[in-house]
């Protein structure tokens, strides 16, 4: 388990402020809406249980950024991606052609 996550992309410092900002979202709106999950109007309960059910799913990828410092492959699209130069991305392009030639080669 360390391994897979030792082997990730270490975090931005800005990564690392929006995942504790959406962290501390998360975390404060689910309390906010833990009366909520019984309220006899439809809408409050479907919102309450949305958010109650968000959390589990965001915050484990959320906590890796924060607390481990690492980029889950989930994330690794967001910071970063604009920030490569023309000749590295036609270096990456020419990099995925010859290996699609080579593979197309081999039987």
């Amino acid at each position: 388990m360390f391994d897979r996550l030792l082997s990730l992309p270490h975090a931005s410092w800005k990564a690392r402020a929006l995942a504790l900002l959406m962290t501390s979202m998360e975390v404060l709106i689910a309390w906010q809406q833990w009366p909520h999950r019984h309220d006899d109007l439809a809408i409050a309960r479907w919102i309450a249980w949305f958010f109650l059910v968000s959390v589990p799913l965001l915050l484990p990828s959320l906590l890796v950024v924060c607390v481990f410092g690492r980029l889950p492959k989930t994330w690794q699209h967001f910071p970063g991606r604009l920030g490569k130069t023309l000749p590295q991305i036609h270096a990456g392009i020419a990099r995925e052609q010859q290996e699609q030639r080579e593979r197309s080669i081999k039987p």
